[in-house]
């Protein structure tokens, strides 16, 4: 006989940008809302493994940006 597969409760629980505010209605995928407001639903797996951290409205990842990075990012825009 097989253990019964856990359940796992993800609400309340941060992913980079989202929190996961409720099981979706598939198994397997949580509805979260990112930091900008927006929600979306998402699979365990890829909330787990880090491939989406938010809605898709830092695309490029500026706003991970530290200070040095944006430093920089000016002082070689003003050279060319």
């Amino acid at each position: 006989m097989g253990r019964a597969k856990e359940t796992l409760e993800l609400t309340g629980r941060r992913f980079g940008k989202l929190t996961v505010i409720a099981p979706a209605e598939e198994a397997d995928e949580w509805l979260c809302r990112c930091r900008c407001g927006r929600e979306r639903v998402v699979e365990t797996r890829r909330l787990r493994d880090g491939s989406v951290i938010d809605c898709g409205c830092d695309p490029c990842g500026l706003s991970s940006l530290t200070y040095v990075d944006s430093a920089y990012l000016g002082y070689s825009q003003q050279r060319h």
